[in-house]
């Protein structure tokens, strides 16, 4: 059988792995700082939403509360992981990360105000199973909370978590050759930075995808637990955000069109 893949050093610049994330940095910055502004909307968001319960002891907290304050803290700070993968060019990387977002956010949706779904996640004890499936957390996450025809709108929402868990399990289909453009420069294997538009691509639909997952869980607590006082300047920070969601999406349509974000068929 051939060799599919070839591997070669960078002979051309001889760069560093740290100068090469540096040229990696100062390519891509430019070209996706909206979706770094608008992740960085979301952390914001989440982190004020926790500032809401600074005042609360864990001890006097309902515990579903508290099990879905720790996911959010826990996907805010994925979510900065994220950005900063995206920026020296890791997409695949930031994709996999992302496969844990989609899970934390619904997770933390799923468990909601139910005090026995929050013990049962604080008593987890099996390392070996998740605490629920992923996809019966979002037929009834997407059940619950959203209009229109739910089959179809489960199945896309369980879509975006296949793409994301195809980096995550390293799918053959999505480890492939790199842009042809930069074989001249370091050879066949993706195994560096990427800057081409594929990485780009990448790059844009995780970081939308993530900060819509961090925003659907942020919602949900502001809406159920966040004291009333507070509630209207956080709604006010969450408005703000639907725009900047919808230029975005605008310009992935106008870029790249409607097709699949990731190679493959599926």
């Amino acid at each position: 059988m051939a060799l599919r893949y070839t591997r070669m050093t960078n002979q051309v610049e001889n760069l560093s792995v740290e100068q090469d994330e540096q040229r990696a940095r100062n390519l891509l910055h430019p070209q996706i700082i909206g979706h770094l502004n608008l992740a960085n909307e979301v952390c914001s968001l989440i982190w004020r939403v926790d500032a809401s319960f600074n005042d609360t002891r864990f001890q006097d907290m309902p515990e579903p509360l508290l099990v879905r304050l720790i996911l959010l803290s826990r996907i805010a700070d994925d979510l900065r992981v994220i950005q900063h993968l995206c920026l020296m060019g890791y997409s695949e990387q930031a994709c996999a990360l992302g496969a844990t977002v989609f899970e934390n956010a619904h997770t933390s949706v799923f468990i909601g105000t139910d005090d026995e779904r929050a013990d049962q996640w604080i008593n987890h004890d099996d390392p070996k199973q998740s605490f629920r499936p992923v996809r019966q957390m979002v037929k009834e996450n997407v059940s619950r909370l959203a209009a229109g025809d739910k089959d179809i709108q489960v199945d896309a929402e369980y879509d975006v978590y296949t793409q994301l868990c195809w980096f995550k399990h390293t799918n053959p289909m999505v480890q492939d050759l790199r842009d042809p453009n930069f074989w001249e420069l370091y050879g066949t294997l993706r195994h560096s930075p990427d800057t081409s538009e594929q990485g780009v691509r990448q790059c844009w639909k995780v970081l939308e995808e993530v900060s819509r997952l961090g925003l659907f869980a942020a919602v949900e607590t502001l809406d159920q637990d966040v004291p009333g006082d507070q509630r209207g300047e956080i709604a006010a920070m969450v408005e703000k955000m639907n725009p900047i969601f919808d230029e975005l999406h605008k310009r992935a349509k106008d870029r790249w069109g409607t097709s699949r974000p990731f190679r493959g068929e599926w």
